[in-house]
């Protein structure tokens, strides 16, 4: 039996955002996808097969942070990283109950730099070197460097742009993948870095990413007490319905 809950946030159009009372419909559902498993869905700047999201049963949604829309819109999204690290399939978020699901501090808003500003994305788990999947079909618009050395690759899926942050520099070469590419749902497009190196290994990797209204080809930040960048989206919903 499926319960329907539903969340009131804006949609995404262009650049801006519109119609906050329209409401997302979440449906829940027994069905779910293993991390990394590669349904395919249209190419970025495309018009998105847009479907009701439906959410595993007894998941509750992510409640929305400070106002900020989620990133929607895909409806047969990949989880981006294929790993074995331990905590490879968590995702951190705050659900409509209020309750914390993850790591606090990796979820989207939470405070960064002793307070100055929110984290604008979500860090997944994963050890360096774990291929980088793009969450859905789509195309290659910039790449950046990032934090710590790192790098990071943005890629338009059509309803929104995705930043796939804390990867290593050039690794996507290494897949055929440069500024311009089209890349398919599920297909490897980078390599998680080695942020701290330490006694001869590595301390910190992760993947660290982040969503954006189309046209955006880098990333913004968001300082405590300054409104939020307007072309900032939430990733929580889509890596849930990822994560299955």
């Amino acid at each position: 039996m499926k319960r329907s809950t539903k969340i009131g946030l804006g949609i995404v159009a262009g650049a801006g955002v519109i119609g906050g009372g329209l409401g997302l419909r979440l449906r829940s559902r027994r069905a779910s996808k293993a991390p990394g498993r590669a349904p395919q869905s249209r190419r970025g700047g495309e018009a998105p097969d847009v479907a009701p999201a439906e959410l595993p049963e007894g998941v509750v949604p992510p409640r929305p942070f400070l106002d900020t829309p989620f990133a929607e819109g895909i409806s047969n999204p990949v989880w981006p990283v294929r790993t074995q690290h331990p905590r490879g399939g968590l995702l951190s978020y705050r659900d409509d109950n209020g309750d914390y699901q993850g790591n606090w501090a990796r979820r989207f808003g939470a405070p960064r730099s002793s307070g100055e500003r929110r984290h604008a994305g979500i860090d997944l788990f994963a050890h360096d070197g774990d291929p980088v999947l793009a969450l859905a079909d789509g195309v290659v618009v910039g790449s950046q460097s990032y934090h710590l050395g790192s790098w990071a690759l943005l890629v338009d899926h059509g309803p929104f742009v995705m930043l796939y942050g804390e990867v290593t520099k050039g690794s996507w070469a290494g897949f055929g993948v440069q500024k311009g590419s089209e890349v398919r749902a599920g297909e490897p497009i980078a390599r998680v870095a080695c942020l701290v190196h330490k006694d001869g290994g590595c301390a910190s990797h992760m993947l660290h990413v982040e969503a954006y209204t189309p046209g955006t080809t880098k990333n913004a930040r968001w300082y405590v007490g300054g409104s939020r960048p307007e072309n900032l989206l939430d990733p929580s919903l889509v890596l849930l319905l990822a994560r299955g």
